[in-house]
């Protein structure tokens, strides 16, 4: 999974993995749990809502619609179609919102990227708050400052809502879900999944802190590491503070910040 999106980076390839996840996972993962007889029917129509509703979110923003390709409409509509497609949490929204709004759309340069989803690593709610960041953004640029913030809003309302809908439907299938050794064993395949696609994320987010322009010639030089050492220095001290001492990530970024202003 994590070759898949480093090598291609496109939205379908992340619906792609998770396709196969389940497949293998149902695939390698089915004899690990008992068999049982299911007490309770297939939930069709909670089922069949939920694939008609995640079908047509994921359908529509690829279509050609008559709607501005920087507004309002089009933030609602990227952020509801991403928002039913992740899976195993925030951290598997980074390179997925990565190919659309920065390869694809191109809203926002990389760096751009990072920042907003750094800065929203250090304020209350979880990573997908970042839409919000990215819907004032685009929002500001375009039309200025108050439709802005209606950008932040607009973006925020869709990055949750559908999902909530699709958990107030799912509420049915849980029971039927938890019986079913097949969707038992498909779940941990998509999770194995999940890590594939949280690495991959760490890995986007590693290779934007070294510097521009790196060659094999560069690697061999002191002057290279000695640049590199307080970005080396911050990292490990971060992996330690969070696996040793498990300390909470919203204390961790702040001083990683100012960190960076002391030594860069």
């Amino acid at each position: 999974a994590a070759l898949l999106i480093l090598f291609f980076q496109n939205i379908y390839i992340n619906i792609l993995v998770i396709l196969l996840g389940g497949f293998f996972g149902y695939l390698f993962f089915r004899t690990q749990f008992k068999k049982q007889n299911l007490q309770i029917k297939a939930p069709i129509k909670p089922l069949l809502f939920s694939f008609i509703f995640v079908s047509l979110l994921v359908v529509l923003p690829q279509l050609s619609l008559p709607i501005a390709e920087n507004g309002l409409a089009k933030l609602a509509l990227t952020f509801s179609s991403l928002s039913v497609m992740l899976f195993g949490g925030g951290y598997v929204f980074i390179p997925m919102i990565q190919n659309v709004v920065v390869d694809h759309h191109q809203w926002l340069t990389q760096q751009a990227f990072i920042d907003g989803i750094a800065m929203g690593q250090v304020t209350p709610g979880p990573i997908l708050i970042s839409a919000s960041f990215i819907g004032q953004k685009v929002m500001t640029e375009q039309y200025g400052l108050f439709m802005g913030i209606i950008g932040a809003i607009v973006s925020a309302i869709a990055i949750f809502t559908p999902p909530a809908i699709l958990m107030i439907s799912a509420i049915k299938t849980l029971d039927w879900l938890k019986q079913s050794v097949a969707m038992q064993a498909m779940f941990l395949g998509v999770r194995c999944v999940v890590i594939g696609m949280i690495f991959s994320a760490a890995f986007i987010f590693g290779a934007s802190a070294l510097p521009a322009n790196i060659n094999s010639d560069a690697l061999l030089t002191l002057e290279y590491w000695v640049h590199l050492s307080p970005t080396l220095f911050i990292f490990c001290l971060s992996l330690i503070a969070l696996i040793k001492y498990q300390i909470e990530v919203i204390w961790i970024i702040p001083f990683a910040g100012l960190l960076g202003i002391l030594l860069y």
